[in-house]
């Protein structure tokens, strides 16, 4: 227990590398517990060490195979590795046994285009207004642009307006929404909103810089 809150409180300071270095520690005294093994793999993720990480919840899936959690970290950790069908299997599978889990529903539905399944996205997608106020930030802006993906424009839209002012996500909001009107030919409207945005530079998703 004490390794858990030690590592995780150094998690929430931005410190994963030595998060990781506490975690690993907890995992070679007891390698029979999986939550140590997940933690380890959570905290090399956020500490850019992508492999070392699957190393580490691949254990922990090993000893618990039908953890939705540990199915949903392999899954993210995917995402970010941009190994599309992987991801998705991995986060189909967190949802299966965990419909309550909104960031991995989110995250899955992203994959869902990507492999040509719109339809499996408007099912998981189903219950979204359920998890607006569970979710914030660049989670809201995922979930908003799933929906403009999926056709229920006018329900993305007010929710990227309504992440306009969020200090976490706004930015990212404002850009998808100026893509969005630009692609309904509302360009005036586009345009007074381009107004808020930074320099290109700023805006953290190539996809929004137009690149």
């Amino acid at each position: 227990l004490a390794w858990s809150v030690l590592g995780f409180s150094l998690l929430q300071q931005q410190r994963a590398r030595e998060a990781a270095e506490i975690y690993q520690q907890a995992a070679a005294r007891f390698p029979g517990n999986p939550l140590h093994w997940n933690n380890l793999g959570t905290a090399r993720r956020r500490d850019g060490q992508l492999r070392d990480a699957e190393t580490a919840y691949a254990r922990a899936l090993q000893l618990q195979p039908d953890n939705p959690q540990f199915l949903a970290n392999m899954g993210l950790l995917y995402l970010e590795w941009k190994r599309v069908v992987a991801a998705r299997d991995y986060l189909w599978r967190a949802v299966q046994l965990n419909p309550a889990d909104y960031e991995a529903s989110i995250c899955g539905c992203q994959m869902c285009p990507e492999c040509g399944d719109e339809d499996r996205a408007e099912q998981i997608l189903q219950d979204w207004k359920s998890w607006v106020g569970l979710i914030e930030g660049p989670l809201r802006v995922d979930l908003a642009a799933m929906l403009l993906r999926i056709g229920r424009n006018a329900e993305g839209e007010q929710l990227l307006r309504e992440q306009l002012d969020d200090p976490q996500s706004g930015i990212a909001a404002c850009a998808r929404l100026v893509m969005t009107l630009e692609r309904f030919n509302r360009v005036d409207e586009a345009r007074t909103l381009l107004e808020r945005l930074p320099e290109p530079a700023a805006v953290g998703d190539p996809e929004l810089r137009g690149e």
